[in-house]
């Protein structure tokens, strides 16, 4: 069962969510919520979950193909130069199978999380999987160099 303050947690979540009248599922248990967004793209899959152990929201959410072998080195470099014009989250590829997927976190260790703070990771986390999911996917495709997966955005 888990603690008051992860529970408190989770319920700010949901309450941000209900404040959108968004479409979610939600698993008090696991102190997870799953929601899709539609994305310019692809329809953007969001897991939202709490980390106890680190008191840790975390919400990720995995892209809908997977580098091929052959791209692999290439959409791994391309997620390097996104990562490094991030301010807040950061995409994460699996050279073993070319998985990629994005992670924004923060810490409710010690303070109060507000639904502004939960509103504010979501809609960061939507711009900028929508922003580069396309461009990921042109990379996988071979028809845009990694080094150019950050220009005229």
């Amino acid at each position: 069962m888990a603690d008051k303050k992860a529970l408190d947690v989770f319920k700010t979540i949901c309450d941000m969510l209900d404040s959108h009248h968004f479409n979610y599922v939600k698993d008090v248990e696991k102190l997870t919520v799953r929601i899709t967004m539609s994305g310019k793209d692809f329809s953007m899959e969001f897991k939202l979950w709490l980390y106890e152990k680190s008191d840790i929201i975390i919400f990720d959410c995995t892209l809908p193909f997977k580098f091929c072998e052959e791209q692999r080195s290439n959409g791994a470099l391309a997620v390097c130069y996104i990562n490094y014009h991030l301010a807040d989250g950061n995409f994460d590829c699996d050279v073993r199978d070319g998985r990629v997927k994005f992670r924004i976190t923060t810490s409710y260790r010690g303070c109060n999380i507000s639904t502004g703070v939960v509103d504010f990771m979501f809609n960061i986390a939507c711009q900028t999987v929508d922003r580069y999911n396309g461009r990921l996917a042109l990379v996988n495709q071979g028809k845009l160099d990694p080094k150019d997966i950050t220009k005229n955005l």
